[in-house]
């Protein structure tokens, strides 16, 4: 199981009640990452991969 914490995320009140021992099963609606200069476009990419395959909506 993979366990990412984005900077910033978005839950709906509708999934909030997903949330169990403080984890969301699979990715929130809205993941907003901030990006520092270590950061690879390989390793932006394959990110925005795993949070848009687990149910995110929006990347930014």
């Amino acid at each position: 199981m993979t366990c990412a914490r984005p900077m910033f995320a978005f839950v709906s009140k509708a999934r909030w009640d997903e949330v169990n021992d403080g984890y969301l099963p699979g990715a929130p609606e809205l993941v907003v990452e901030i990006i520092s200069p270590s950061n690879t476009t390989t390793q932006i990419r394959e990110y925005a991969a795993l949070c848009l395959l687990n149910g995110c909506q929006e990347f930014w």
